[in-house]
């Protein structure tokens, strides 16, 4: 018996050193259970105070700001750059995207209308101009405005051709 026992445990030593493991890392994962918070461990301890650990000297971390005040900056610098130069060839590019980040990021839909009727005041003959309408309009219906988004679609449809996309979606958005 003897003999046959010490064999078996000879060719399957590494199955009990596989076992043993397993047995350590379960007696482990249990003391370190035990050592958890109170509401996991399943029993009363006394309470422990945190542990403060003392901040470094150095320079103070920048605050973070938030995506609010990012836009009011940007839209404060494309203001400034359009006083400095209103001709500027960006000048109508500055304007729309003032408009954009009152609208997405700030929605300030009033300011944002203001914004894209300087634009169109100011620029009718700009590239981009056909992108103004909708947005402007999208902005009075926010409002909700009705009056003022579609008088901004009558505009539209005097102002694009009747084979263009911009004339057709004011007339469907118009009902006509």
């Amino acid at each position: 018996m003897r003999g046959f026992l010490g064999g078996v445990l000879q060719e399957t030593w590494y199955l009990l050193v596989i076992m043993a493991g397993f047995i350590g890392l379960a007696i482990y994962l249990y003391a370190n259970e035990s050592q958890g918070p109170p509401e996991q461990r399943g029993r009363a301890v006394t309470q422990i105070a945190p542990l403060t650990v003392p901040a470094l000297p150095g320079p103070e971390q920048p605050r973070r700001i938030s995506q609010q005040e990012r836009a009011r900056a940007v839209i404060e610098e494309h203001e400034r750059r359009i006083e400095e130069n209103p001709e500027s060839e960006e000048a109508p590019a500055l304007l729309h995207a003032m408009g954009n980040l009152a609208r997405h990021k700030l929605g300030e839909y009033e300011q944002a209308a203001q914004y894209y009727e300087a634009l169109l005041e100011e620029y009718p003959d700009w590239k981009a101009i056909s992108r103004v309408y909708p947005q402007l309009a999208a902005c009075y219906e926010r409002m909700g405005d009705e009056l003022s988004a579609q008088s901004v679609y009558k505009r539209m449809i005097k102002r694009f051709p009747e084979d263009s996309q911009e004339y057709q979606f004011a007339r469907a958005q118009l009902g006509l």
